[in-house]
């Protein structure tokens, strides 16, 4: 229990690295988007898509620079700044050249999309786009659009002001002077927006709901969550979250800059002004938020840290863990396993002051999401199984990493056995399943790795299997 809420040390703001994740679009391979996977391959310079386990027919010629996605089964690409939408079927080139932004519905289907002076909005059912003509501006700021992406909110930089626009049953006008609007509602009834003076954004949020304006704050950070109607928005004041519900004066969450766990589905909108991240759950409190920093242990090895909370509806926030290394969330978001000072606990939200100690020198693990079937790996390289209260025998030793797929597949990676060995570990027991291996990823319905490294090349080969045991042949010569 000693040091359980030692306070993490904090190298960079939550925020920051928040804003990071959801604008900084540069490609890595491979890049893991949900169930949809690109890689670059050398062999024929073009990048190749995976939907789960299956390679989509259509490729893009070179690298990408975005990709984004709501869902993980349907999103768009952004490649040499020509605009796509790709979903499980494949590729559509949507737009051909200079889109410098783009977000996607959260319910599918639409895409509004900017270049310098125009937007664009993208109907999946049309498979065609439609100018939002009547916007005047020098570049284009940000845009938000609703849940459905029937309605949309466009703000535009102009010669000494900024303007926003509204689109609405398929017509542009002009929302107002002095405005960057943040978010709006399927039916436009309901418009987050900051204040803007001459051309910069002020800290000061305003709703517009049923045509009354009000002030929430007068000093919110650019970065913004709201459930799917838009009832709840949360931001950061003086480094502190805070909360407005349906239009209230905003009232402090937490003594931290915290963000919700909520909504397995979410559109990241904004631009160059702010960053809204719109999530498809109801509320989003009585669950798990939490602050993902960056910490340096006493060998001066940089390596992330959590603080993980349960806020309630009533706005009560405990700390389940600070200064965590890893953390899950059971189903229901009212229970956390994690890692504290080398040590297992599992809490609950109800009894946070009396986490439950599970194991101790332990590195990482992976579960499922009652939190009751574990697989870890200890300090010393050895994985375990432990369930009802029982520690298996040492399943795999001198082992890397472990990871679960959502259907339940566990993967031990090795990077000492035969150059690097796969193991798929199947309840108390662990069979080899690659060698070779130089690297392994999973995501939600299936396991890629990457072997036979080509020294001149600087290649490898890709393999991939939907169950972990039944791995093919995808794609050679990935470069990373």
């Amino acid at each position: 229990m000693h040091g359980f809420f030692k306070k993490a040390f904090l190298s960079a703001t939550a925020a920051a690295l928040v804003f990071s994740f959801a604008c900084s679009k540069k490609q890595e391979s491979p890049r893991l988007e949900h169930n949809l996977l690109s890689f670059y391959s050398e062999t024929d310079t073009s990048t190749a898509f995976f939907a789960d386990d299956k390679e989509l027919d259509d490729r893009i010629g070179g690298a990408i620079t975005s990709i984004g996605t709501v869902d993980g089964k349907e999103g768009f690409v952004v490649a040499a700044s020509a605009l796509y939408r790709i979903n499980t079927e494949g590729l559509l080139k949507i737009y051909p050249a200079a889109v410098t932004n783009a977000v996607p519905a959260l319910d599918g289907g639409r895409i509004l999309f900017a270049t310098a002076t125009m937007v664009h909005l993208y109907d999946e059912a049309t498979k065609d786009y439609t100018k939002l003509d009547g916007i005047k501006a020098k570049s284009i700021i940000d845009l938000a659009l609703s849940p459905s992406g029937e309605t949309a909110g466009v703000t535009a930089l102009q010669d000494d002001c900024i303007m926003s626009y509204l689109y609405e049953g398929g017509k542009v006008t002009e929302y107002g002077k002095n405005k960057c609007i943040v978010a709006v509602s399927n039916d436009a009834k309901t418009v987050y927006y900051l204040e803007t003076l001459d051309t910069e954004i002020t800290s000061i949020l305003h709703i517009v709901k049923n045509g009354k304006d009000r002030i929430i704050t007068d000093n919110a950070s650019p970065y913004f969550e709201l459930n799917r109607d838009l009832t709840e928005i949360t931001f950061d004041v003086d480094g502190k979250t805070h909360i407005s519900r349906n239009g209230e004066t905003a009232r402090k969450i937490a003594d931290a800059s915290i963000f919700s766990y909520a909504g397995a589905q979410r559109s990241a909108m904004g631009g160059k002004a702010c960053i809204t991240l719109l999530k498809n759950t109801n509320t989003l409190l009585d669950g798990i938020f939490y602050s993902n920093t960056r910490g340096e242990d006493s060998d001066g090895n940089q390596h992330d840290l959590y603080d993980v909370y349960y806020v309630n509806g009533s706005l009560s926030c405990n700390a389940l863990a600070l200064g965590a290394s890893r953390f899950s969330v059971s189903e229901d978001s009212k229970a956390i396993l994690t890692i504290v000072d080398d040590s297992l606990y599992k809490v609950s939200a109800y009894n946070p002051k009396s986490p439950e100690l599970l194991l101790q020198s332990i590195y990482t693990f992976t579960c499922d999401r009652n939190l009751s079937d574990i697989h870890c790996l200890d300090l010393g390289g050895n994985v375990y199984r432990y369930e009802n209260n029982k520690l298996s025998p040492i399943l795999v030793t001198g082992a890397d990493s472990i990871k679960r797929t959502s259907d339940g597949a566990v993967m031990c990676y090795s990077s000492l056995e035969s150059n690097g060995t796969l193991f798929l570990l199947n309840g108390d027991k662990a069979a080899p399943v690659a060698v070779g291996v130089n690297y392994f990823e999973i995501y939600d319905h299936a396991i890629m790795y990457l072997a036979n490294y080509d020294e001149n090349a600087h290649t490898y080969d890709l393999y991939i299997s939907s169950d972990g045991e039944n791995f093919r042949l995808a794609e050679q010569g990935v470069k990373l």
